[in-house]
């Protein structure tokens, strides 16, 4: 992502003000091809399937725009090396809880077909099944050509990555919403932040999943936080050819 952001909106028809962070050392790396797109769209396509989260932070006594990649912390009830953050009804810090579910359209297991014909086609495979019945997804990676010089590994590579960017639009969708009430035990911006996984529960349902969206409303002196947990509903990133 930052490699994208750089080539195309810093070094090429640069935006005034922007500049790359600190790179934050995180380890999901990609060989990928993408023409015609927008740098929000691509790098929307790659958070999703590491997954990372990235941001434009405006540096006020610098006068910049600083574009950051960042992971989020990992505060749910599962894990052991930090207090867990747990929104539910018996903590009373959630209002007016909503549970969506969808499984339409899910997959886990990707054939992604490259270049070639019939039998000589290059196809790889993605499995992201972690266990659970296989759910497949053909996709068309035609677009995908080796380039002269590219080893036949770093194409293959290219091909997973188109698959696992496929995957990633054909999520579960399993999300959970609520009015967070700020309590002494989980204040925002202080125990727990947006790309935060924590844990949420309600009806039974405990969800241990990443805080996806965080709105906040400041009305008549009062301010209302609710975060998203979980996956948002399906949107369509064609990274493919137009």
């Amino acid at each position: 992502m930052r490699t994208v952001v750089s080539d195309n909106a810093i070094t090429a028809r640069p935006l005034p003000h922007l500049v790359l962070g600190s790179a934050a050392g995180l380890t999901p790396a990609c060989t990928f091809q993408a023409t015609g797109k927008g740098v929000l769209a691509v790098c929307t396509a790659l958070a999703r399937s590491a997954p990372l989260g990235f941001r434009v932070r405006l540096d006020v006594p610098g006068k910049r725009w600083i574009f950051e990649c960042y992971d989020g912390v990992d505060r749910s009830v599962t894990q052991h090396d930090r207090p867990y953050v747990l929104f539910s009804g018996e903590y009373e810090n959630i209002d007016g809880p909503k549970y969506e579910t969808n499984t339409t359209g899910y997959a886990n297991y990707a054939y992604v077909a490259g270049q070639g014909e019939g039998s000589a086609r290059i196809v790889v495979t993605v499995d992201q099944t972690g266990g659970e019945p296989r759910r497949e997804l053909w996709v068309d990676a035609r677009d995908l050509q080796q380039a002269d010089g590219q080893t036949d590994a770093d194409y293959r590579a290219q091909l997973i990555q188109r698959g696992a960017e496929k995957l990633a639009e054909a999520a579960r969708v399993e999300n959970f919403s609520a009015a967070a009430v700020d309590t002494a035990n989980f204040e925002y911006l202080t125990d727990w932040n947006l790309g935060d996984i924590v844990s949420f529960e309600k009806w039974n349902i405990l969800l241990n999943q990443r805080i996806t969206e965080v709105e906040e409303i400041y009305e008549n002196g009062i301010e209302t936080v609710t975060p998203v947990c979980g996956t948002p509903l399906p949107e369509t990133l064609d990274l493919g050819s137009d």
